[in-house]
């Protein structure tokens, strides 16, 4: 066994020259975790768990053990020799796991790399990203590359929140709640932060909707809400994550836009699909969004005059044409806007600048470098600027290896994005 021979390997030094204890001090204490898994399946699966990770060996060691129901794993987190990288390595596992992860950290990043064993292919890459975001809050993502780093896919996420006395969890799980739009009824996911309100509130504006085979390689929408939901309310925000038509928790209502524009195209080209792509943002899936826009308004924790909106792709388009309709909004922010469709769909781009002399919230646009174009966000914050209106644009560096990874980004880069994000929300929704 690897990991019993390196355990000896720490026992018999008598100093490490690096320890981390020192270069991981914010990792060391108890933890509640959020265990994501099975991204890489149609179907995702979590869990909660407890983290205590402590120093040992006068610092050469920092020993993590977790604890979920049915499940408990001992890490260690250690140097290796003198040339300045960390290994993580799982020692026990009570699902088999076993594995020697190695990288070194850069700022708030420790990018660990998985040591190959001689039964392992070397075209198959296992990472681990851990993302430290501050004292108080960490995550780890694990990716798989079958064609040595070509492209990845996601296995599973955890975030972990320190465990502070009377503090409550802030893994606590999100309500389901209904919003209806007619005689539709839409099924959404709503956190809520700790304390008694009334609070600023968030809702999410998702995408167009996955392929089957999208949401095999890629997941669920639901992962997408796992992710961001427990974020936006430890900073103290409301946030619904609703699931338009043929999404997520609302898969029953009916094809979702991906599906209705794929068919279109198919049957008629794309002039036909650009067409019901407009007709969608201004008519089923507006009617969809301003209805959870309405229902985040009348919850009694909510401030009504403290709103905003958060779109990505093509619900960033969705989320600029809300904007142009609801004068009242404090703040939007648009992660990856109109995803591919901007280079294709003039028809899009001009009924978007169109839009922009009647948008009157401050507006932050944001792409990773890697995003299928960034001349969307770059465009739109030009067109606002121009007439005079609150607007900026940050282009962020490339994220993963592809420009699916880059289009992600919202979810890939939480701790890129989060001190920018909420250094914005705040400034205009907490005054």
């Amino acid at each position: 066994m690897i990991a019993p021979t390196l355990l000896l390997a720490f026992v018999a030094s008598a100093a490490c020259p690096v320890q981390p204890a020192n270069t991981l001090p914010e990792l060391v204490g108890s933890w509640h975790v959020l265990m994501i898994g099975g991204l890489d399946r149609p179907k995702s699966d979590s869990m909660h768990a407890e983290s205590t990770i402590a120093v040992e060996l006068d610092g050469c060691l920092l020993r993590e053990q977790l604890l979920a129901p049915g499940y408990g794993a001992l890490v260690l987190w250690g140097a290796n020799g003198g040339d300045g990288t960390t290994q993580r390595v799982f020692v026990h596992s009570q699902h088999g796991r076993f594995g020697i992860y190695q990288g070194r950290r850069v700022g708030a990043e420790l990018l660990l790399r998985q040591q190959n064993l001689s039964s392992q292919p070397d075209s198959i890459i296992v990472e681990n990203d851990v993302a430290i975001r501050d004292r108080d809050h960490f995550a780890i993502a694990s990716r798989l590359s079958n064609d040595r780093g070509r492209s990845w896919i996601a296995l599973s996420r955890w975030e972990y929140v320190r465990a502070i006395p009377g503090r409550a969890d802030a893994h606590r799980a999100p309500d389901t709640v209904e919003v209806h739009n007619g005689a539709v009824t839409l099924r959404g996911l709503l956190w809520r932060p700790e304390g008694r309100g009334p609070f600023p509130a968030i809702l999410l504006n998702h995408g167009s909707g996955r392929t089957p085979e999208e949401l095999k390689r890629i997941g669920r929408y639901e992962d997408q809400a796992d992710t961001l939901g427990p974020v936006f309310a430890r900073h103290g925000y409301v946030f619904l994550f609703l699931f338009r038509r043929g999404v997520g928790l609302s898969t029953a209502l009916g094809r979702n836009a991906l599906d209705s524009m794929n068919d279109e195209q198919a049957a008629h080209g794309m002039s036909a699909r650009n067409a019901l792509q407009l007709r969608l943002l201004e008519g089923r899936e507006m009617g969809d969004a301003q209805a959870a826009l309405a229902f985040l308004r009348k919850l009694a924790d909510v401030d009504p005059h403290d709103v905003g909106l958060v779109g990505h792709s093509f619900g960033g388009s969705l989320t600029f044409l809300m904007a142009e309709r609801e004068p009242d909004l404090r703040a939007v922010v648009i992660f990856s806007a109109t995803g591919y469709s901007w280079d294709r769909s003039p028809e899009l781009r001009a009924r978007l600048l169109a839009a922009a002399p009647h948008v009157t919230s401050p507006m932050f646009f944001i792409h990773a470098a890697n995003d299928y174009s960034i001349s969307p966000g770059k465009a739109m914050d030009a067109r606002l600027s121009e007439l005079g209106k609150t607007s900026r644009v940050k282009i962020y560096p490339p994220i993963g290896r592809t420009a699916e990874d880059g289009h992600a980004f919202p979810f890939l880069g939480v701790s890129e994005w989060e001190p920018d994000v909420f250094a914005f929300l705040d400034s205009y929704m907490r005054r």
